[in-house]
């Protein structure tokens, strides 16, 4: 089966209303402690695949070096400038709506505050990125000041054909990234909730699978088992 942003949103959510309903402030302390670790973990294999080619881990790598591509178009963004900071805004985001469609955005809403940064923060922490409000705690977009990345004049049309030179080899897809939170969100509950880890776990699984089914669920643990921080 074909994994989409709807599935990394739902795993996401199913876990955060897992934890936060069964251990309340310390299940949304753990689920943000989790939401770090994974953000600095993609980051970082950014980061190694930035140094890898040369590249210099400034705010434009950071912005080349994406690892995922949004196929469906479900994500709507536009500049707001390009100088001297790049700033833009996100006007329609596929995993609000995955956690509108399936009644988790209270809870999920974790994710938007501490992923971006902890992305950025990974790939380099000397980076800065600027975040003045996002669609899930109600702005009307996400409006990210991307602090360094200069792309006017000839920069933009540079950074175009840099990225479409890459292609989709630094791109992993969204089972990829389902397995990544998985894992990064089960170590992190096994160690900040012993007390309660396996019933956040299991009510997590249980939703999940019931939502997308078993073999959706399967395919998530199995490819959990790999190495995230080689790249």
């Amino acid at each position: 089966m074909e994994f989409l942003i709807e599935h990394h949103a739902a795993l996401y959510g199913y876990f955060a209303r897992a934890a936060i309903v069964a251990a309340g402030e310390e299940g949304r302390r753990a689920m943000a402690e989790a939401t770090c670790l994974y953000g600095q973990q993609r980051g970082r294999r950014m980061a190694l695949r930035a140094v890898r080619d040369g590249a210099p881990l400034d705010m434009n790598s950071y912005l080349l070096y994406g690892e995922w591509a949004d196929k469906e178009g479900k994500n709507i963004s536009q500049p707001l400038s390009v100088s001297p900071h790049y700033t833009t805004a996100t006007t329609h985001c596929g995993w609000c709506e995955a956690w509108e469609k399936l009644g988790l955005l209270e809870y999920a809403k974790l994710y938007c505050q501490y992923v971006d940064e902890n992305l950025v923060r990974g790939f380099a922490p000397a980076l800065h990125l600027g975040i003045e409000g996002v669609l899930s705690a109600g702005a009307d977009h996400c409006h990210f000041v991307w602090y360094g990345a200069d792309l006017s004049g000839e920069a933009m049309a540079d950074f175009a054909r840099r990225k479409t030179q890459m292609g989709e080899q630094n791109q992993r897809d969204f089972l990829y990234h389902t397995a990544h939170l998985y894992r990064a969100l089960t170590d992190t509950l096994r160690t900040q909730l012993p007390q309660c880890a396996d019933s956040v776990i299991a009510t997590a699984e249980q939703d999940f699978a019931g939502q997308y089914g078993l073999a959706a669920l399967a395919a998530v643990q199995t490819a959990a088992s790999q190495d995230f921080s080689a790249i």
